[in-house]
């Protein structure tokens, strides 16, 4: 039996996301655990004309919802259109893929 853990998207959405450590309760969070959201960007192929684009960054963040602002307004301070933005992989603390954040801000979870 699989258990799962309850993880807040933005919006107060609740996405129930498998769990490695059993006995997990839905919604509780272990001690130690810990998300990163990864932050990157390319030139755009629609312009020919380069930018100075950031470099690449992870983030510590405690929930899929602070992922999704620290996304947007990393999106934000650095201009970035749509075809720039290439980061939103939310992974957790064994560097498991659990959703990608896109452009908009929208979470999208792994199946």
């Amino acid at each position: 039996m699989t258990s799962t853990r309850q993880i807040r998207a933005s919006g107060g959405t609740g996405l129930a996301l498998p769990s490695k450590h059993s006995g997990a309760s839905p919604g509780a969070r272990e001690r130690g655990s810990m998300m990163t959201v990864e932050l990157s960007a390319v030139q755009n192929p629609d312009f020919a004309e380069p930018r100075l684009l950031p470099g690449d960054e992870e983030r510590v963040v405690g929930s899929l919802g602070e992922a999704a602002d620290v996304c947007r307004a990393w999106i934000a301070e650095h201009d970035l259109g749509s075809g720039n933005w290439t980061g939103g992989v939310v992974r957790d603390d064994d560097r498991t893929m659990l959703a990608r954040i896109s452009y908009n801000g929208r979470v999208w979870p792994t199946e």
